[in-house]
């Protein structure tokens, strides 16, 4: 349940974003932004563009350590900056030297050997299909940051506005696509399936645990019967005397 989990993740996101904006008057607080009428129109596709990456990276690299193992998740997600800085170039142009493009590199090389240390002890394979969602989740990644300085830098839009409306976004998203695969209605039902098992399990270990103190205390109870029976007096017996002839 890969996309469940973003979609539970993302809105994790959303509603601590919420409360610390000071709950629903968040939403109203970018009308208070005075901004030119083509910044609003660039923010709203910038903003509409930040929704679905943030949705796309999270989703992808999810449901990919369903196909890898999780040390190749963290070697691709460590060769993230070498993208980040492309797509700087488009979105953001910014300018990078060969010298910090070598050493961003070689940084990525080192942390990708670092997390494919432990891949050939792991016991899940890999699958092609993993390798694929790996890419389209680094590839969102690197966006998220240049679409979110274009937004807080260039359109001067509030961070905390932006926070709430990208994940309100996304995780609307989310909600919408697994409600449409059928993958909510799944994971609901595996939970109450869990929920089931473990709670019968309970009530059936606390009969046991029942069963178990109710012959202890039984036994406890003969026992103390016994020693109250040894401890009690017996009456003498009196011993006819014979008959003298």
């Amino acid at each position: 349940f890969g996309w469940f989990m973003t979609c539970v993740e993302i809105g994790t996101m959303f509603a601590c974003a919420l409360i610390w904006e000071g709950g629903a008057a968040a939403f109203s607080g970018g009308s208070k932004d005075a901004a030119a009428p083509e910044d609003v129109a660039a923010r709203r596709w910038y903003l509409v563009g930040l929704v679905f990456v943030i949705a796309l990276s999270q989703g992808t690299g999810s449901v990919a350590l369903q196909h890898v193992n999780y040390p190749v998740k963290v070697a691709f997600k460590s060769c993230k900056l070498v993208p980040t800085m492309l797509f700087s170039q488009c979105v953001n142009k910014s300018s990078y030297g060969t010298q910090e493009y070598a050493a961003a590199a070689l940084m990525c090389l080192a942390l990708a050997l670092l997390g494919l240390a432990d891949a050939a002890h792991a016991t899940h394979a890999t699958h092609a299909y993993g390798l694929l969602l790996l890419v389209v989740a680094v590839c969102s990644d690197a966006v998220v940051p240049n679409f979110q300085e274009k937004l807080l830098r260039g359109l001067k839009m509030p961070l905390g506005t932006m926070v709430i409306y990208s994940n309100a976004g996304s995780f609307a998203l989310v909600l919408a696509y697994v409600s449409f695969t059928g993958e909510l209605a799944r994971a609901v039902a595996s939970e109450r399936r869990v929920s089931t098992t473990s709670g019968s399990r309970r009530r059936r270990g606390c009969d046991v645990d029942l069963a178990r103190a109710g012959r202890r205390d039984a036994s406890a109870a003969a026992r103390i019967v016994r020693e109250r029976v040894a401890a009690t007096p017996r009456p003498h017996k009196r011993v006819a005397a014979t008959p003298r002839r």
